[in-house]
């Protein structure tokens, strides 16, 4: 199973350092934002990162201020907000490789790490709670998730130095 996942984690990755590379910050990566083509007789299907509507340039970011001087989180899905998304903190591409670890511990457990019916509940659990490690995730995976759930944005590594994880490399 961790095989598949990491396959697609990176792809998925790859996607993320083109986009990045150019300068854009999806804002809003979520499962649903992921187009499967499924490959006839491949083992692995074709991913694409789609829907681009929340999408900013990162030197725009800075810029993109509400009057009290807080982001607008508004276009983020809070299930894979970053803490700096819901706490209002200007955020860049390490705001996707957030919500890409997030996808990727749904895709290892089968489950959202973050999730509630209320708005409040949610934004505090994804400030406050942290990721704990899914029964039976081997020892490259959950460092890998570690890489990209860290709450502190300068510390999560970037999509490129994903790609060398041993997760991603050694799976």
């Amino acid at each position: 199973m961790e095989s598949h996942v990491a396959c697609y984690a990176s792809i998925l990755l790859k996607g993320l350092v083109a986009i990045h590379s150019k300068g854009i910050v999806h804002c809003d990566l979520k499962p649903g934002n992921i187009l499967v083509f499924p490959v006839h007789g491949a083992e692995v299907s074709i991913l694409k990162i789609a829907d681009f509507g929340s999408a900013r340039w990162v030197w725009e970011e800075e810029e993109e201020q509400v009057p009290d001087g807080k982001t607008n989180y508004s276009r983020t899905t809070l299930n894979y907000a970053s803490p700096e998304s819901v706490s209002y903190s200007l955020h860049g591409t390490c705001t996707d490789i957030w919500s890409f670890g997030g996808i990727v511990a749904e895709m290892l457990t089968g489950n959202m790490v973050w999730d509630s019916r209320d708005d409040e509940e949610l934004i505090h659990m994804i400030l406050y709670d942290g990721f704990y490690r899914p029964h039976g995730l081997s020892n490259n995976g959950a460092d890998f998730l570690s890489k990209c759930l860290d709450r502190d944005p300068s510390q999560r590594w970037s999509a490129s130095d994903l790609l060398k994880h041993p997760f991603i490399i050694e799976t």
